[in-house]
């Protein structure tokens, strides 16, 4: 009777879980040259005159597989391997420490390696904010949009 009961609940609430989407607080698409730097600004919403902190990265190299990804937040440098396939596309970093509720305090950056244009050299990645408290505000500054206006 035990395993009926779970496969019911399988049943039941599996199309629930399939169908529903992460909902992100901020989410932008940057379309990066070659060692062209991108921005993320991450400021305190409690705080409002508080100094941003900058969240800056750029990919250096790509083999027709994998994207070299350097990144930076909080004078930390990192280096990223990302590859286009899934589980491997993308890289999470906490942008500020968990409180007591780690579920719901959790503020993070996911960057999503999407696509790479060969022709005109440009890596598409798309970055995600999770942010369900409404921690922070966040600010996106793109060179390619800085340069169109």
């Amino acid at each position: 009777m035990n395993k009926i009961g779970s496969l019911l609940s399988f049943i039941i609430f599996f199309p629930l879980f399939v169908h529903s989407k992460a909902e992100w607080a901020f989410q932008y698409k940057f379309l990066l040259s070659k060692d062209e730097k991108a921005f993320i600004y991450v400021y305190n919403a409690k705080d409002e005159e508080a100094l941003p902190e900058t969240y800056h990265f750029s990919w250096t190299l790509f083999d027709d597989y994998q994207l070299v990804l350097h990144t930076r937040y909080r004078n930390f440098p990192k280096q990223h391997i990302l590859i286009k396939e899934r589980g491997k596309d993308s890289l999470k970093e906490k942008l500020l420490p968990d409180s007591i509720d780690k579920i719901n305090s959790s503020v993070y950056l996911l960057l999503q390696f999407v696509d790479f244009d060969k022709e005109k050299n440009t890596a598409t990645i798309e970055a995600y904010i999770h942010d369900r408290q409404k921690r922070i505000k966040v600010e996106f500054d793109d060179t390619k949009v800085r340069q169109d206006k």
